[in-house]
């Protein structure tokens, strides 16, 4: 998205080629598009800009940020109910498929999707640009994994950074082992209280989901990294009937 915000003010022609199909990409060009930019191709693998002189202003609704989407439907799918509003179901297929492979139910409406847990069935996920799994929600599913009884294997080529969260994880017990670009995860072990450190938004939330697995008191330092991805993720656990707090001392 970076090139295209760049490419529409440049002299001549740009084009972009391997081009993220993402949602968001195809978003960002509409609006450009509505700013008076000349992209053709968003949501294919090319994507042509000519440069115009000048852009100007517009209105754009930005659409639902699918990852916090999925994030909360994963919760859903480990901790008992959760229903994600104001979404584009099209958009989370990749997961909707995966949390069905571990055993939840999942309600798929117009704009809405209800996630309720059932069974925690190991399973294997690949990484995958869209429209498969994606790397955001990587960790936070392996934290869901930890519930499964059986082994479970998640290879992610794309983010090699994206893995980080493994050895916080084993500090509570959890049995994670890290082979080439796969966690190879046995579910079903009792996990430990721990105090882990948060790298970024995504393994934050993967922590926290992993602490309310285990009994008793959990705590994850740096958590405002949470806030990169998130809005009041505290509050929303909170509606949920989370037991999470802000220790505002640590801040």
């Amino acid at each position: 998205m970076s090139a295209m915000l760049a490419a529409v003010l440049a002299d001549g022609t740009t084009v972009i080629e391997n081009a993220a199909i993402d949602p968001e990409v195809v978003d960002v060009a509409t609006m450009l598009t509505s700013m008076g930019a000349h992209v053709i191709g968003a949501g294919t693998d090319e994507i042509r800009i000519k440069g115009v002189d000048k852009l100007h202003g517009c209105t754009h609704t930005l659409i639902p940020d699918r990852l916090e989407a999925g994030t909360f439907m994963i919760y859903g799918a480990v901790a008992g109910e959760v229903t994600v509003r104001n979404v584009i179901p099209t958009h989370l297929e990749g997961v909707i498929q995966k949390i069905l492979d571990y055993g939840a139910d999942v309600e798929v409406g117009e704009e809405a999707i209800t996630v309720r847990a059932n069974a925690f069935k190991p399973i294997d996920i690949r990484v995958f640009h869209y429209s498969g799994y994606p790397t955001d929600l990587q960790p936070i599913m392996s934290a869901a994994l930890l519930k499964a009884n059986g082994t479970s294997v998640v290879t992610d080529k794309l983010y090699a950074q994206r893995f980080r969260h493994i050895a916080e994880m084993r500090r509570m017990n959890a049995q994670i082992t890290l082979e080439d670009a796969s966690a190879v995860i046995r579910g079903g072990t009792v996990l430990a209280t721990a105090e882990m450190e948060c790298a970024d938004a995504r393994s934050g939330a993967a922590l926290v989901l992993a602490g309310l697995q285990a009994n008793g008191e959990s705590t994850v330092i740096h958590a405002e990294k949470l806030n990169d991805s998130y809005v009041d993720f505290v509050g929303k656990l909170k509606q949920l009937g989370a037991l999470v707090w802000v220790d505002e001392a640590s801040e």
